[in-house]
C-alpha cells in the first residue's frame, strides 16, 4: 500500500466552512489465497481461491472528500441557522477480485434552524440524501447468491429541542 492521505480543513469566517479531501493509493501486495467470487450466468457465484496481489483493496476509494458549510444570523428575537454538506467517493470495491463495486457517489445533507434568543428550545428542518442518490453500502457476494445493503434514501424530518 502506499498510503499518502491529505486533508484540507479552514474556518476563514464567523460562519463555517469546510473541506477535505482524501487520495489513498491501496493495493494488494501479496494475496496469493485470496476467496475470489465468479459470477455464474445461471445466478450465484463460483467460489475459487485466487491471487489478488495487485487489487484494489475492498472498501478503499482513492479519492473521496466533502464540502459543507454552515451559517447563523440573528433573526426576529433569535437565532436563524443553515447549513449543507456534501460527502464524494470514488468507486469502492467489495470483493478481492473487485469484480463487485459501488461507482462513485456523491451524497447532500442540509438543514435549517431557529432558536428563540433564551436558548430554551430549537426547532430544526432537515434532509438527508437529498438527491436520493442510490448508493451500496456493501456488496455481499456468495456461493448461492449476491446481496447488498444500500444507504438510506432520502429522508426529510423536523426535530424540535426543549433545553433546561
Amino acid at each position: 500500500m502506499k498510503p499518502p492521505t491529505f486533508a484540507l480543513a479552514d474556518d476563514p469566517i464567523p460562519e463555517r466552512l469546510r473541506a477535505a479531501v482524501a487520495y489513498i493509493h491501496a493495493r494488494y501486495q501479496d494475496f496469493t489465497a485470496a476467496q475470489g467470487f465468479i459470477p455464474r450466468p445461471t445466478g450465484g457465484n463460483t467460489v475459487v481461491t485466487v491471487d489478488a496481489s495487485g487489487q484494489v483493496l475492498t472498501r478503499a476509494p482513492k479519492w473521496s472528500g466533502n464540502l459543507g458549510a454552515d451559517y447563523t444570523t440573528a433573526l426576529g428575537g433569535g437565532t436563524f441557522g443553515a447549513g449543507a454538506n456534501l460527502s464524494w467517493s470514488s468507486r469502492v470495491y467489495y470483493d478481492f477480485l473487485n469484480n463487485f463495486s459501488q461507482p462513485s457517489y456523491k451524497l447532500t445533507n442540509a438543514s435549517v434552524f431557529w432558536t428563540p434568543d433564551s436558548g430554551a428550545w430549537k426547532a430544526s428542518l432537515w434532509v438527508t440524501n437529498l438527491t436520493n442518490e442510490k448508493v451500496l453500502q456493501t456488496i455481499r457476494p456468495g456461493g448461492f447468491s449476491t446481496d447488498g445493503f444500500y444507504e438510506q434514501p432520502r429522508k426529510v424530518g423536523v426535530s424540535f429541542e426543549v433545553r433546561f
